[in-house]
This record gives C-alpha cells, structure tokens and sequence, in this order.
C-alpha cells in the first residue's frame, strides 16, 4: 500500500483553524476590537491560504504516478470543448435512491477509477438532496465539476445498483468503446471490493499498476485527489470537535452504533441496534481506550471516547448518565430519503451528516460492533450488534475491515491505525 501523510480535512481547506478570535468581541464589540480582530483574521486567511496551497502540493506529489498523470490529462480536456471529449460522470440524480454517505463515496471511487482505467473525464452531477459543491469543492486541479451542465445534458444515463442491473450491460461494462461518448453512471455496487469483479479496464489498470481499490489507502488517495471540504462543512466541523472538547491534533476514539427505528429517528429506516447494546459497546470502548493507552503510551485522559449515532435521543442518554464519554447534539439526516421529498430536507442537516463523517475519518480509532459482514458478502445485512462482548483490545483492533469497509461510512480513515470488530 502508498504510504500517506497524516492529512485531515483541515488540513485541505481555506480559512479552517478556527484561531483564538473565536469568542473575542462577544461582549465587547468595540470598533477598535472588531478592527484588530478583523485585522488578525486577515493575517491567519493568508496565513492559511499558504498553508493550503503548501498542503495541497504535498497532496499531489504524493499520489501515485498514474492519478498524477490523469490529473493532468483531466486539466487539458476541461479545457477543450465539449465535444472533443469522452465523459464518465458519476451523478446523484434528485429522482434515483443512491443510498447513504458511504454508499454514494462508494460508488463515486469506483467511477473515478473506471474513467481513469477507460481515458474518460471524469465529473460529478449531484444534486440528491443538496448539489454537492454544498460541502465540498474540487481537491487538486482535477476540476469535477468542470462543463459538468453541458456534458450531463448531452449524457446517456445508465442506473447500474446492484449486479442484477450490472450484468445487462456487461459487454458494455468490460469495454470502454462501448459506452457512449457521454456516459452518467448511478451506481453503489459493491464490486468495488471484489477485484475479480473489476470491469475489464480497471482490471488492466491495477494489474498494471500493482494496486488495488481493496487497499484502504487507495479509497484515500482518491478521496484526496477529488475532494475538499468547503468552508460551510469544516466551520460545522470545528464547532462539533469545539462542543466535545478536541484539542488541535488531539487523537480520539470514536465509537459509532445505527440505531435507526430503534432510536426513533425521524426518518423511516428499520431497526438497526437495540438501546441494550449500547453500555456492552461503552463497555467495550473504555476497554480499548486503556489498551490503546498502554501500547501508545498515551495517558486515558488525553485519549477521548467519542459517541456518534443516527440518533440524537441516544445521544442525549449517553451524554446524560456517562460523563466520561463525549458526544453532541446534531441534525443529521439521512441523505437517500429526501430522494422525493426534497424540498423537506433540511440543509443543515445534511451539513451536519458530512461533518460528522469527517470526524469519524479524523479519529485515530473507530469501533463500530460485531457481528457484521466481509466486504464480500451479499447487500442487505449485517446492521445487527449481534456478538458484543467485551474482548477488545490495541492488539485484536486491526483483525478486519469487514463491515467498515461495506457500509462505507469509515472508508476513508485518513489516520485509521485500528479498526476493531468484537466477536
């Protein structure tokens, strides 16, 4: 696997550290005070634009050479007309289920490595519930969202969801000439994590390139490559990591549980885990705080546990009866049911959803519960917490994937050291 530098989502966007002017001129907000604080606040934006362009260079140089290579072929086509080009663009359509956040990522990464394997421009068309320029921009010079009105209306849409619907356009999917010159693609499919169910190109291209998307890291790297949070996205994301007390660099625990139904969320969605379950998964997470500690040499009380859900009445409950664990109050939603109803889904919410998305990519561990699949198994299960116990440790934290990489929620763990399923 490419080793990667340590980067996390500000380190990728303008204006993101959020500097000790934070709460200056609450109670006194003088002319004088709001000019010097205007005044450092100019001097920290330039401060940050260096920094980001600095980062954003690293970025690159660190990508392998073949990403590098299309990046710069991707520039020159944007810069072409229209015509001149072959598009494959990945699309959100406001009237097609795409599923959840890690359902979307998924099928965003496999697209863009199917364009880059096929010589295609790649674009983004999202506009389900919210376009998603929104909360992120382009990362590199590898502009998405380049002619992307022009292209996706010239387009020929294929919803390709499962491998049912796969498989009726398989010459087309194991050939790049096949499709059109304007190909949109709506897909999730899982085949991202099963290389022998590649399309043809992309089989070509990572035997080529000795790589694999099986590899976490290049689910990284691509994400990397293609995205940037916007300003909107990680001023949420700095007032979530604000409200749960994390220092700048600080490293964490997250510990997530879906509770769907079962924690009265406001959308319709099943029961996922049950209420019991969660003191066996604090349970287990204090645990592994203490292994992680004393293999890392890290004291327990600079290592936070963190407790994100689906549902804001469970965290509530947690916040209320454990004051060692830390959580927040939010408005996520969940993205793929405002598909009808679009007018009704709150923005914020969708904010909110990302951003806690990327604080679970920041922490330095996730653990999420047992009994869940491999990334090879078939769609539809393995949302039960069926198997807590209470076996964690540092050493048995990196046994499996599994379920992390299926659902895709934690696919892009930039700083992932340990992933931990209970059995």
């Amino acid at each position: 696997m490419f080793d990667l530098p340590n980067f996390n989502s500000q380190d990728l966007i303008l204006g993101s550290n959020i500097t000790g002017n934070k709460h200056v001129g609450m109670k006194d907000p003088g002319i004088r005070h709001l000019e010097h604080v205007t005044s450092n606040q100019a001097n920290d934006d330039k401060k940050l634009a260096k920094d980001s362009q600095a980062k954003l260079k690293n970025t690159v140089n660190e990508l392998p050479n073949f990403i590098r290579d299309y990046i710069a072929f991707h520039k020159s086509s944007c810069n072409k007309p229209v015509y001149e080009n072959k598009y494959m663009i990945f699309t959100e359509k406001h009237d097609f289920a795409g599923g959840g956040i890690g359902d979307r990522l998924r099928g965003l990464v496999f697209t863009f490595f199917w364009a880059i394997a096929t010589n295609r421009t790649f674009l983004i068309y999202w506009d389900n519930p919210f376009n998603l320029t929104e909360v992120f921009q382009p990362a590199t010079d590898l502009d998405w969202n380049c002619n992307i009105e022009e292209a996706f209306n010239r387009s020929t849409f294929f919803y390709l969801p499962n491998a049912k619907e796969i498989a009726k356009y398989s010459e087309k999917f194991n050939s790049g000439e096949n499709w059109p010159a304007f190909t949109a693609v709506q897909t999730n499919y899982h085949a991202m994590y099963v290389p022998k169910k590649y399309p043809k190109p992309m089989k070509e291209l990572f035997q080529r390139e000795k790589v694999s998307l099986h590899s976490l890291s290049l689910f990284e790297i691509a994400f990397n490559a293609l995205l940037k949070p916007s300003k909107a996205l990680t001023q949420r994301l700095m007032e979530m990591r604000s409200a749960i007390g994390l220092k700048d660099q600080q490293p964490y625990i997250t510990m997530h549980l879906r509770m769907g139904k079962a924690g009265n969320v406001t959308w319709k969605d099943p029961p996922r885990s049950r209420p019991e379950d969660i003191p066996k998964l604090l349970k287990c997470g204090r645990k592994l705080r203490r292994d992680y500690s004393k293999k890392f040499d890290i004291p327990q009380e600079e290592l936070p546990l963190v407790f994100l859900t689906d549902s804001q009445e469970s965290k509530q409950r947690v916040a209320a009866e454990n004051s060692d664990i830390r959580t927040f109050d939010s408005e996520i939603i969940h993205i793929d049911k405002h598909v009808k109803n679009i007018e009704a889904a709150p923005k914020q919410g969708y904010i909110d959803a990302w951003a806690e998305f990327l604080l679970i990519r920041e922490s330095r561990c996730i653990f999420i519960p047992g009994g869940l699949r491999a990334p090879t198994s078939s769609p539809g299960q393995g949302h039960d917490s069926a198997g807590l116990g209470n076996n964690a440790t540092a050493n048995g934290a990196v046994a499996t994937l599994g379920h992390v990489l299926w659902r895709g929620l934690y696919d892009t763990g930039a700083v992932l050291s340990s992933v931990l399923r209970l059995h």
